[in-house]
């Protein structure tokens, strides 16, 4: 199952005041409905008071633009992300690649129409993966946004973490 980053943005505090205290729950219902598992409590950007990022993860067949519909509630902005994991295959491929990673991001993802490119950050527990998340257009298939060819030795994906270390400790 594909692993999303949603971000939820309050109009006002007044908005806030009305949802906060149930958020978590309407989030699992409503996303629950889409078949969405694995949903991460939210957290509030510091910075951003009105901001609230959390995950989740949904299967395959349904689609970006069917988890871009759900509406939590009035006065509630939404964005679903997908998490991208890029995996360097040996050392040699991030000496060569990691230094120009987000330029090759940006002009790989946006080809496709992606934007917002977050910048990615190394995986503590697994050095040579790097985690990223975008907008993506709805209308591309998240089988398209997997076979983006970074660079040679550079595997990419749309998966949750824990089927990755599965996948790398098998």
């Amino acid at each position: 199952m594909p692993e999303y980053k949603l971000m939820i943005r309050y109009d006002n505090y007044v908005v806030y005041e009305r949802y906060d205290s149930r958020l978590q729950r309407i989030i699992e219902t409503k996303f629950g409905a889409k078949g969405a598992t694995n949903i991460q409590p939210c957290f509030m950007n510091p910075s951003l008071p009105l901001l609230l990022i959390t995950s989740f993860h949904a299967p395959a067949s349904v689609s970006l633009g069917e988890l871009k519909s759900v509406v939590l509630g009035e006065g509630i902005a939404t964005d679903v992300q997908p998490k991208l994991l890029i995996r360097y295959d040996n050392y040699a491929a991030y000496e060569t690649y990691d230094k120009d990673i987000q330029e090759i991001l940006e002009a790989k993802y946006g080809e496709l129409g992606a934007t917002d490119i977050q910048p990615s950050y190394v995986s503590p527990s697994l050095p040579l993966l790097l985690i990223s998340s975008f907008k993506a257009p709805e209308d591309v298939p998240l089988d398209e946004l997997r076979d983006v060819k970074l660079g040679e030795n550079i595997t990419t994906d749309i998966q949750p973490m824990d089927e990755y270390r599965q996948y790398r400790y098998s």
